[in-house]
């Protein structure tokens, strides 16, 4: 009878392959290290993409993944499901600007004055309110709000959305800042009566130096006021540009020239939870 060969005997014993010669091990075969490269390059991509507003590690990662799933969604018109899986963690602040108004539209301060929503900040109001709608917690959750008109109007378009109707409370400390006598001037108009005032770091800080207006010292004081009273509690806040920058930046400890420079969409809620925000899309809406 003729020998069986070794090879065959492993196979047959069902032990699999005998281990490749030592130079395959060396060098492996495919391009398996340029594959690894590519593969290793890749996630330090993927990690450069990664919001930066005060988030770290694998919270910046799922808020990456859920900003590409709101995008795919968008074109699907599955936006409000694809950023549900950001919502679900109880316990958070949820920060949300009011809608598009007149004197927004037309590039007029506006400050402890009012204007109206126009019908795309009510649309904007309207899309927020169906996503809150459809997070579980949100029906326990507190709903507070400035007391101006433009961010009361919004929080009760989203009230009518949510299940059972949360009762809605109003806090002072929620207020825009006060630009005094700038309220209701436009770019051109402020720097008539303040000449350089947007010039350097006034682009950003020219909000607190109305002479008639809010110190920054004052401002952030309430707004650090009203952060520590609502800390480990459930809340959906409705409030303003200026408001929703100063509040991220003292949640994250940001400087406050850099909080100064934060965006401020209105078709955006914000989730302050374990140290980090995270910027959720609503569904988009039709252009104007």
């Amino acid at each position: 009878m003729s020998a069986v060969p070794a090879r065959s005997r492993r196979e047959r014993a069902g032990v699999g392959h005998a281990r490749p010669p030592a130079d395959r091990l060396r060098h492996p075969v495919g391009g398996a290290r340029r594959d690894l490269r590519v593969r290793r390059g890749a996630r330090r991509q993927r990690a450069a993409r990664a919001p930066r507003e005060g988030v770290r590690g694998g919270a910046a990662r799922r808020v990456h993944a859920a900003r590409v799933a709101a995008a795919r969604g968008r074109r699907h018109g599955l936006a409000r499901e694809s950023a549900r899986g950001v919502l679900t963690v109880p316990n958070s602040i949820l920060l949300v600007r009011h809608g598009e108004t007149e004197w927004n539209r037309v590039r007029r301060f506006q400050g402890w004055s009012d204007s109206p929503l126009t019908e795309r900040g009510i649309a904007q109001a309207e899309a927020i309110g169906r996503l809150l709608s459809r997070v579980g917690w949100t029906v326990s959750a507190e709903l507070v709000a400035s007391p101006i008109g433009r961010a009361r109007h919004t929080a009760e378009i989203i009230r009518a959305c949510l299940p059972g109707g949360p009762p809605l409370r109003l806090d002072d400390r929620l207020r825009e800042i006060s630009l005094g006598s700038w309220e209701g001037l436009d770019r051109s108009e402020v720097t008539a009566r303040a000449p350089g005032i947007f010039d350097g770091d006034g682009r950003h800080e020219w909000y607190s130096r109305a002479p008639d207006g809010e110190t920054y010292e004052a401002f952030s004081r309430r707004i650090a006021d009203w952060l520590g009273s609502v800390r480990d509690r459930s809340i959906i806040a409705l409030t303003h540009g200026i408001v929703t920058r100063v509040l991220r930046g003292l949640y994250t400890g940001l400087p406050r020239a850099a909080a100064l420079k934060l965006p401020v969409p209105q078709d955006r809620i914000f989730r302050l939870s374990a140290g980090t925000v995270e910027e959720i899309a609503v569904e988009r809406l039709a252009p104007r």
